[in-house]
């Protein structure tokens, strides 16, 4: 019998993952773990033949565990499911290691495959992830520069305005972010006045126009 092992701090998601590979994929084992700990728990009695694995772990980067494990076992098809989509990260994650990156909003659409793709072989791809790493390979032509150039974002304000863009309430991003509703409205405060926008529409339409995020 193959194993899977998923680690996500989410409980809700991590038991609907369980219970649909569960459902899905009767020739397998599946374990949970909740944090990068309870993961080397579960990876000192088994060698997996799969992991689901979450970036933003409680104790640490989910990038670590997934280099850790791919050196360990090559073999072993690990699969990223997150709400980041920066490129940065997607790249990190692959060059470790992983072999898929699913987007948690995009999961709906996959969970019930995820299995059967991975038995098959395949890599499973967000698809504005594929898109991504499609358009690093094959830019498009440069735009020419704007008059006026916006200041720039910081990595936490594309963060939160990205994850608006994708249709996520405030409170959802506090959670998914780990920080206050308090500190995400003030960073969308910033976005506005750095793009010199009166609304989140104008915002991530600004930010699309000027190719700052991909959403």
């Amino acid at each position: 019998m193959k194993t899977l092992l998923i680690v996500e701090d989410d409980r809700a998601l991590r038991e609907h993952l369980v219970q649909d590979a569960t459902a899905s994929s009767p020739g397998w084992q599946v374990m949970a773990a909740d944090s990068l700990a309870t993961a080397w728990l579960c990876l000192h009695n088994c060698q997996p033949d799969a992991m689901f694995i979450d970036l933003g772990l409680p104790d640490g980067d989910g990038v670590d565990l997934i280099r850790q494990c791919h050196n360990a076992w090559p073999t072993c098809d690990i699969l990223v499911i997150t709400v980041f989509a920066d490129e940065k990260r997607v790249i990190r994650s692959l060059e470790a290691g992983a072999c898929g990156y699913i987007l948690k909003p995009d999961l709906p659409h996959y969970a019930g495959r995820l299995m059967a793709t991975i038995d098959a072989g395949g890599s499973p791809l967000s698809p504005s992830i594929a898109r991504s790493l499609i358009e690093r390979l094959h830019p498009p032509p440069a735009l020419v520069p704007r008059a006026a150039d916006h200041e720039q974002l910081s990595a936490r304000e594309l963060e939160v305005l990205s994850l608006c863009a994708r249709g996520f309430r405030y409170a959802e991003i506090a959670q998914l972010l780990g920080l206050s509703p308090h500190t995400v409205n003030a960073h969308l405060k910033n976005v506005y006045r750095k793009l010199a926008v009166n609304s989140k529409a104008e915002a991530v339409f600004e930010a699309r126009l000027n190719g700052l995020i991909d959403v």
